[in-house]
């Protein structure tokens, strides 16, 4: 009976803790906590930044976790183009600033530095679907749009403005 019990309270405990686990991070900004997960870019997003109806499909599925132990989003929008979407919630805004400047070491000063965030930083650029990276609070994400030519300027503005939208609801 004693054997039993414990091996119920074991399972009860690794349910509650993989439940609590699975659950998105919610960032605390003034009065209200947005959800650091997919969510925070939405189709309509995307609509407005490519000016083009999104008729696509959304995969989800949780990120490997990062440097310290960051755990994370990751999400495939496929619309007229793919556009990746990885988004990263530290427990405090000093921990996301340390990680993110790890990040920043595939920075690609030739296209400047966005002002997005707190910090932002292109990587890949000279390929057909560069990365643009941010740090806001305690997050930090990724946005690439791909399915244009090399060094597209419209898919450059579209991806920035794509960041700064999500960038403004965290």
């Amino acid at each position: 009976m004693r054997n039993a019990m414990t091996a119920l309270c074991l399972t009860a405990s690794f349910v509650f803790v993989s439940a609590v686990h699975a659950q998105p991070l919610k960032v605390m900004t003034g009065t209200t906590a947005p959800t650091i997960d997919c969510s925070v870019l939405t189709p309509a997003m995307i609509e407005k930044a490519t000016g083009q109806p999104f008729r696509g499909k959304i995969e989800t599925h949780k990120a490997m976790p990062m440097y310290g132990g960051a755990w994370g989003w990751s999400c495939t929008y496929f619309a007229s183009m793919r556009i990746e979407f990885s988004i990263y919630a530290e427990a405090s805004s000093a921990k996301a600033k340390q990680d993110f400047d790890k990040l920043s070491i595939g920075a690609d000063e030739s296209k400047g530095k966005p002002s997005i965030g707190e910090s932002a930083f292109w990587s890949n650029t000279d390929s057909t679907d560069p990365y643009l990276y941010v740090l806001k609070g305690k997050a930090y994400f990724l946005v690439s749009m791909s399915g244009t030519k090399r060094g597209d300027e419209k898919q450059m503005r579209e991806t920035r403005d794509l960041a700064a939208a999500v960038a403004a609801r965290i």
